[in-house]
């Protein structure tokens, strides 16, 4: 007994001769135009399957690079993700790791942010981290960094992002004011 909404998104091998993914019928798609993104979704699996066969299924290794606190190497990543996300499909994932869950405390602080740019490619760039200390002009320049991203006419990513976007305000720029942010947690309550 495999119920439709228990079932989307995984993929099932039966007897190892087929794979079976569940996915909503094009005729419920159009008669309610919320799942239309999952049934995307889900085609999109199946072309990855197609062109190369049972490894779509598998979870790709993740290749972090190691910024440390070398300014250089930070600057690259941003550039990098300058790039991308310039439509949905294409969005950087981004996640702060802070020192606490009240940015108006003091002492608050953002450790790390890491980015995600595409499948198996990330970076965690300390930011206030205490193993990685950045000089005053470095730490200014990290925060500048991370705000022009916040702000930038890209899609992003994040989990419990109103969290991210809240300690932003409070720890980088009261101002800011963080443009096409989609949060995972949020769409898991509307799905």
């Amino acid at each position: 007994d495999l119920r439709m909404s228990r079932g989307l998104g995984d993929v099932y091998k039966r007897q190892h001769t087929c794979y079976i993914l569940p996915t909503f019928s094009i005729s419920h798609m159009l008669a309610s135009p919320s799942v239309s993104r999952h049934v995307k979704t889900d085609f999109r699996l199946a072309s990855h399957f197609m062109l190369k066969g049972a490894d779509a299924f598998s979870v790709a290794k993740t290749t972090y690079t190691d910024t440390f606190n070398d300014i250089g190497k930070i600057r690259e990543a941003f550039a990098t993700v300058e790039k991308r996300g310039y439509n949905p499909m294409d969005a950087i994932g981004w996640d702060y790791e802070t020192n606490t869950l009240r940015g108006e405390m003091k002492g608050s602080k953002i450790l790390t942010i890491s980015l995600s740019w595409e499948e198996g490619r990330a970076v965690t760039i300390p930011v206030e981290h205490p193993e990685y200390p950045h000089t005053p002009e470095n730490l200014k320049e990290v925060k500048s960094l991370i705000g022009k991203f916040l702000i930038a006419n890209t899609y992003k990513v994040a989990h419990n992002g109103q969290f991210d976007m809240r300690i932003s305000k409070q720890l980088i720029d009261q101002k800011l004011t963080v443009a096409n942010s989609l949060d995972t947690q949020v769409g898991y309550y509307l799905t």
